[in-house]
């Protein structure tokens, strides 16, 4: 969290000193230039087409489309046609092209030497080398619903103001614990959480298993903002707890949360 803020006040700096000498340089503001969205598309692009989270992606994606739109500005007088066109691609790369030029590149790159070197193995007279078979391990057992802890998001009529009756959280060194947490990856149980007078949690318990996708729905001012401030650190609980995994995260701050591996994207 130190790291990604620190990189965001450094380059807002470099931005907001760049921005201020091209003003010296034109010698006027131009707001609509500045807020225009079609800018802030533009650079989005650049990244998710030459590659989302690598170093050259976005390099060859600015060296794709700055020519790009240079050459449409010129070629037709219609000033929506860059919008249109813009539009078009960052849908294609989306649907056909979404790890980007470089990472989808570098994959079939790599292929293409492995089958290069398996056909000039077969060649020579040699067999191809194959990949080790899997270990026998023990049958994975089937999954089985387990009451108090509801297979995705909530059970009976959802949260607050519900229990869950007989039901017991395990301790931490608890065997039920550690049974739980190999196949859930993140579980709150009896989570409590009140404001003044108005009780946003009460008892709420969900299990999330890994792989697989919740969601968490209900009215508004049902307690989804609160839980979620719960998880992420942003709120403390007055009672219950929080687990990622075998990991107890309870009240912990928000960096530390993150750095467990929880990320979240707010609304």
């Amino acid at each position: 969290m130190r790291v990604k803020l620190t990189a965001f006040a450094i380059s807002g700096g470099i931005v907001g000193m760049i921005g201020g000498l091209w003003w010296f340089f034109i010698g006027q503001a131009l707001p609509e230039t500045a807020f225009n969205p079609l800018f802030d598309l533009t650079v989005a692009l650049m990244a998710f087409l030459g590659g989302f989270g690598t170093l050259a992606g976005p390099v060859l994606g600015a060296l794709i489309l700055e020519p790009l739109q240079q050459w449409i500005g010129i070629t037709f007088t219609n000033g929506y046609t860059s919008d249109i066109v813009l539009g078009v691609l960052f849908l294609a790369v989306i649907l056909f092209l979404p790890r980007g030029i470089v990472p989808t590149g570098t994959e079939y790159v790599t292929r293409w030497r492995a089958a290069l070197a398996r056909r000039r193995e077969t060649a020579a007279g040699g067999q191809p080398r194959r990949a080790a078979p899997p270990r026998p391990g023990r049958p994975r057992r089937p999954s089985v619903p387990r009451p108090g802890f509801p297979r995705h998001g909530f059970p009976g009529h959802g949260f607050p103001g519900h229990r869950f009756p007989g039901h017991r959280f395990p301790s931490h060194g608890d065997a039920e614990h550690r049974r739980c947490a190999m196949t859930a990856l993140l579980r709150t149980a009896a989570v409590t959480k009140s404001f003044g007078g108005v009780q946003a949690l009460n008892g709420a318990t969900i299990e999330v298993e890994q792989g697989s996708i919740a969601g968490l729905i209900g009215p508004n001012g049902s307690g989804k903002t609160t839980l979620f401030n719960v998880i992420t650190g942003y709120e403390t609980v007055d009672d219950g707890e929080v687990y990622l995994g075998d990991k107890r995260i309870t009240n912990a701050a928000p960096d530390k949360v993150f750095s467990a591996g929880i990320g979240r994207t707010s609304s």
